[in-house]
């Protein structure tokens, strides 16, 4: 949240999936999509995510195509080098609600079990690794509308020739999720047309939509004693309904030189920003120039048309809301879309975005 106060502040961290160092080459081999069935009958998609080194916890989610909600998985390989996944329900300490035990054989495939956690039901896993990288085809058909309600607050529509991944996006991009409230609290507190303080405005900008691929930022704001606003941008593979995290997209042996890159555009941007605007004061210009882009910022991209580029968040001690809110959206490392090809896993779904070869 924003406000011009000139009084400290400690920056807000806006949550995304981080890389806190080089991905463990294992967890690179077996992290991406897999798709299959439970019980030879239920159609589901299931991500693993890119592992820390030294960290023997594996993360990920799935979601039954027929429902399209997403649920939490954390786990780790046992003793006989099985994959054990916990699932978990939506919120903090709720308890196990499945277990997956799958054999390794290969990075091509997940083979195993699904247990209810009292042991009363057990399903076979047979999943199959899904090919991010894999040319859509004419079947990939991606149409976004917009709904407004309330004549303030607009949400993207998004429909696919995919089923699953619909009703996996209806939940994600509705005005529930959007606004964190119920839509019959939303209507007790929007504003009337005439009014200048509430909540005023909830939008979206079509960053990139080609390939499969969308690229979608929201913006609220809430006026009150101050201008609060907030930006959220979501990248999607639209072939699995997955969002891309760009750490788990770099293959490991290219990660410090894509970092290093990072670093250089941002060390830029920065000498920029100086030169047109200046500092503040002392404690800006001390903060401003100790920023450094690790491995912690390799979270949440944003798709345009040739490039895509890499959101910053400043952040540094007794921090004003005023530079906050001139921070919020001034940086950002940028990578055309032919560079990036050198940096990416050989499956990953970035790889559509290689230019086409002229004949």
């Amino acid at each position: 949240m924003l406000t011009c106060q000139a009084e400290p502040h400690k920056t807000p961290k806006e949550p995304t999936a981080t890389v806190s160092r080089p991905l463990v080459a294992d967890a690179v081999d077996f992290a991406g999509v897999y798709d299959g069935k439970l019980g030879d009958k239920y159609p589901i998609r299931l991500l693993i995510n890119a592992q820390e080194p030294n960290d023997s916890v594996w993360w990920g989610e799935y979601y039954y195509l027929s429902k399209g909600e997403l649920i939490s998985l954390r786990g780790h390989l046992d003793a006989a080098g099985n994959l054990k996944l916990r699932e978990y329900g939506a919120g903090d300490n709720k308890p196990a609600t499945g277990v997956f035990t799958v054999q390794l054989p290969t990075a091509q495939e997940l083979t195993g079990t699904w247990q209810a956690p009292d042991g009363t039901r057990n399903l076979s896993v047979a999943l199959r690794r899904y090919d991010g990288a894999a040319p859509p085809g004419r079947s990939c058909a991606v149409q976004v509308r917009e709904r407004t309600y309330f004549g303030r607050y607009t949400v993207p529509i998004i429909t696919t020739s995919d089923k699953g991944v619909n009703k996996l996006l209806a939940k994600q991009f509705s005005i529930e999720a959007a606004t964190g409230t119920s839509l019959a609290d939303l209507r007790e507190q929007a504003p009337p047309k005439d009014a200048i303080r509430g909540f005023m405005d909830l939008s979206f900008e079509e960053n990139y939509n080609a390939n499969c691929l969308l690229s979608i930022t929201q913006t609220q704001e809430d006026v009150g004693a101050n201008v609060n606003s907030g930006i959220t941008t979501t990248s999607l593979d639209l072939r699995t309904g997955f969002g891309i995290q760009i750490g788990s997209e770099i293959r490991q042996e290219k990660m410090a030189a894509f970092v290093a890159y990072c670093d250089a555009q941002l060390q830029q941007q920065i000498a920029k920003y100086v030169r047109e605007n200046g500092y503040f004061d002392a404690s800006d210009s001390v903060g401003l120039n100790g920023q450094r882009f690790s491995y912690d910022n390799l979270g949440t991209i944003i798709i345009r048309k040739d490039t895509v580029a890499l959101p910053y968040g400043v952040e540094y001690a007794d921090m004003y809301y005023m530079m906050y809110k001139q921070y919020q959206s001034a940086f950002a490392p940028t990578i055309s879309f032919a560079a990036l090809q050198l940096y990416l896993r050989p499956n990953s779904p970035l790889r559509r975005l290689a230019p086409k070869q002229q004949p």
